[in-house]
């Protein structure tokens, strides 16, 4: 299931719709070996066949079902405003993932991460741990690839309370302030391209592709003060 959902997310559908096709190829799965069974089974009782070939059509979808089960945060927007939220390490545009040390979902969520992070490297990503454990931030940065950004909170009293237990805790900030929250199990495919078609927007790849033409010119200049320096040796 998981391989088929990256194939349509890696040819660029959306999460949502990713999901949905997923099902609907099980569906389809389902209904050729349903065909292929009725086809070969013409000598069996009637009652007994329509069964049988009943299970057959359904059984690659309740499979699919099993191995990715449709949560409540799959198909709906979910979660809740957050414009009343206040704190200092939420002024990051972006998506910030509060997060506490020993949390097996919060590191469950990087490979999702580096997925939307591989569609669209301009979308801000960060990780803030509710701790001082400056080991398990290195971790959780090793972890990821160092491809999303992983800080320690400033006051992480109050960023546990505003994830009210819930581990990990999904917040998009929007020009410094936060505008939605989810929890795990509400941050799901609408979620997710609700972040991407937020901060994969022109503007974002603008500032992108200015950060690394300004990257270039800091190279440009530096290899062009290392040949200068050759120079005058000379």
């Amino acid at each position: 299931m998981k391989t088929l959902e990256n194939f349509f997310l890696n040819i660029g559908v959306s999460w949502t719709l990713s999901k949905i096709l997923t099902y609907v190829v099980c569906l389809i799965i389902g209904f050729i070996l349903m065909r292929i069974f009725m086809k070969y089974s013409k000598k069996m009782m009637r009652p007994i066949r329509l069964s049988v070939a009943g299970v057959i059509f359904i059984a690659p979808f309740l499979i699919g079902f099993y191995k990715s089960p449709i949560y409540q945060g799959d198909f709906s927007l979910g979660g809740e405003d957050a414009s009343k939220i206040k704190h200092p390490n939420l002024t990051y545009s972006g998506l910030t993932i509060i997060t506490i040390p020993g949390c097996p979902f919060c590191l469950g969520s990087i490979p999702m991460l580096q997925k939307i992070k591989e569609r669209y490297p301009q979308v801000p990503i960060q990780y803030v741990i509710c701790s001082l454990d400056t080991a398990y931030a290195n971790n959780l940065n090793k972890e990821n690839g160092e491809l999303l950004d992983v800080k320690l909170a400033e006051n992480p009293d109050d960023l546990m309370n505003i994830a009210k237990g819930s581990f990990p805790t999904f917040v998009m900030v929007e020009k410094g302030k936060p505008t939605r929250i989810w929890s795990n199990d509400d941050f799901g495919p609408r979620a997710i391209d609700k972040i991407e078609s937020t901060f994969a927007k022109e503007p974002y790849k603008k500032l992108e592709e200015k950060a690394k033409l300004e990257d270039k010119k800091k190279k440009l200049n530096e290899q062009e003060t290392e040949v200068d320096s050759l120079l005058k040796k000379m």
